[in-house]
């Protein structure tokens, strides 16, 4: 008896070896700027919501990273297959030593992601007088 084709049985097979040969990983464009006052970090995340993005800085490294799960409510329903993937991501920059980091804001708005580092302001330079100190009779005029 000749089998029967099966569509969606092909569908499905492709797709598992599609999705089985993607990593998940994905690349973030990011745009980095600075101006007098601060330092600005520009990620496009499409699709991703505030509480999958995650951004961290520690010994001035900034770094940004995301993970969104693929929507498992196809596959509920009885789906052959789907093309929805985990998409993570991480991405970090070394921010110049004058970053403060302690005030660093972050804002997502129409899935552009901005992330605002103000930098401290380079005080003038000062001259140090030098004391001498009070065990010390040297330079001290003894007569």
């Amino acid at each position: 008896m000749p089998s029967r084709w099966a569509p969606f049985a092909e569908i499905a097979s492709a797709l598992h070896r599609r999705r089985s040969s993607l990593s998940g990983r994905h690349r973030l464009a990011i745009d980095v700027s600075e101006d007098k006052e601060c330092c600005y970090v520009k990620a496009s995340v499409p699709g991703f919501l505030p509480e999958q993005l995650r951004v961290d800085i520690q010994d001035n490294v900034l770094t940004i990273s995301g993970l969104r799960r693929a929507d498992d409510t196809a596959h509920d329903a009885g789906a052959q297959g789907g093309e929805q993937t985990d998409v993570h991501f991480t991405r970090s920059f070394v921010l110049p030593p004058e970053a403060a980091c302690e005030l660093a804001e972050a804002t997502l708005d129409d899935e552009v992601l901005m992330i605002r580092i103000p930098k401290r302001s380079r005080g003038k330079g000062r001259r140090i007088e030098i004391r001498l100190g009070q065990g010390s009779d040297k330079g001290r005029d003894t007569t």
